[in-house]
């Protein structure tokens, strides 16, 4: 468990964050932050073997509507 917090999160998650920022630019970048945890949630679920509970549906619904909401167009 210790590998996998030191690894995926903290690693690996960033060089990608990293390498995507100037590819898309920091004010589309800024849209997606709040989607790590997400994919933290799911890495785990398919990595650890975790059980998928209600409420990482109720946090993964409530971080797409915000994602849609801050994204759209007027």
């Amino acid at each position: 468990a210790v590998g996998y917090l030191a690894l995926f999160p903290s690693v690996i998650a960033f060089i990608c964050w990293n390498h995507a920022v100037p590819l898309v630019g920091p004010n589309i970048a800024t849209f997606f932050y709040p989607t790590a945890p997400v994919f933290a949630s799911v890495a785990a679920f398919v990595v650890l073997d975790e059980q998928l509970q209600a409420y990482h549906l109720g946090g993964f619904a409530l971080v797409l509507a915000g994602l849609v909401l801050s994204t759209r167009r007027r």
